[in-house]
């Protein structure tokens, strides 16, 4: 009898622990996620990233008013990359420009920081940026034509440190056209390295020390695009299907090393004119 008892009141306790463990786990399955807030950004003031892509706007908005424009980007996509000549009709396009070109190199030493990530944010200053760089680039091979080596050189400067200035706070797709623009203006660059001078070699090596120092990790991007995706979880906004987020979210491993193959390029490019740069100071 007792032990009849003792299998009853058993039981009992198992039924009671079992149905608190089902409540449990229910009331754990159905609960809201804690998602952490993310803190808006703050921005600078002044803040060059406005001003860039103001400039950049304009620049896009002169193209689709004039269509000849357009051919004459085409030509300059060929000689930035060395595969056609300069014309002069190119030189005149080049010259088109230089307002603009002056006035970004106004805003180097100011800080900047790229718009949020959100649904509604647009990036149209980025492709304009891009023919920005390739007219720098297509200038660098006018200088380098002309022996005026000191302009090559300030061009490079000018290209590295506002690709650091569009990195940072930026995603992704920032990180990824500011890769681009490096790899424009250092293509045209290293054609300039064997008829530089000491101190222009110098010079280049002061412009990848300054890059360094303000080099923007690019994991700061994937913390950027983190951000982004918990404010939509807690907006309850579906993620947007976008083709960039095809492209680009399965493959951080692929961005990690197209910044670590920029960085030791211009890296070696630092070497070789510090090398060249003590061989003309003290023979081979």
């Amino acid at each position: 009898m007792r032990y009849l008892q003792g299998c009853f009141i058993g039981c009992g306790v198992v039924l009671v622990v079992t149905v608190i463990a089902v409540v449990l786990l229910v009331r754990w399955w159905t609960a809201p996620i804690d998602i952490p807030r993310v803190p808006p950004p703050t921005y600078p003031t002044p803040n060059a990233y406005e001003v860039y892509k103001k400039l950049a706007v304009q620049m896009k908005e002169k193209h689709e008013r004039n269509p000849q424009l357009k051919e004459r980007e085409t030509q300059l996509l060929y000689a930035s990359s060395g595969r056609a000549p300069l014309t002069p009709e190119l030189r005149r396009y080049l010259q088109m420009w230089e307002p603009f070109r002056r006035e970004i190199r106004k805003h180097l030493n100011e800080p900047s920081r790229a718009p949020e990530l959100l649904i509604s944010t647009t990036f149209p200053e980025l492709s304009a940026l891009r023919m920005w760089a390739r007219v720098e680039a297509a200038d660098t091979r006018l200088a380098i034509r002309e022996r005026r080596y000191a302009r090559a050189v300030d061009n490079y400067r000018t290209v590295l440190l506002v690709s650091e200035q569009m990195r940072n706070g930026g995603g992704i797709i920032n990180h990824l056209v500011a890769l681009a623009c490096v790899d424009i203006i250092r293509s045209a660059m290293v054609h300039a390295l064997p008829y530089l001078s000491a101190g222009e070699c110098d010079a280049i090596v002061h412009v990848i020390r300054q890059w360094e120092r303000r080099r923007v990790p690019v994991e700061q991007a994937f913390e950027v695009e983190r951000a982004s995706h918990i404010k939509l979880q807690q907006a309850k906004v579906p993620e947007p299907k976008h083709i960039m987020n095809v492209v680009l979210f399965p493959m951080p491993d692929g961005v990690l090393r197209k910044d670590a193959t920029a960085t030791a390029r211009n890296r070696l490019l630092a070497l070789a004119a510090a090398v060249r740069a003590y061989r003309l100071k003290h023979g081979r």
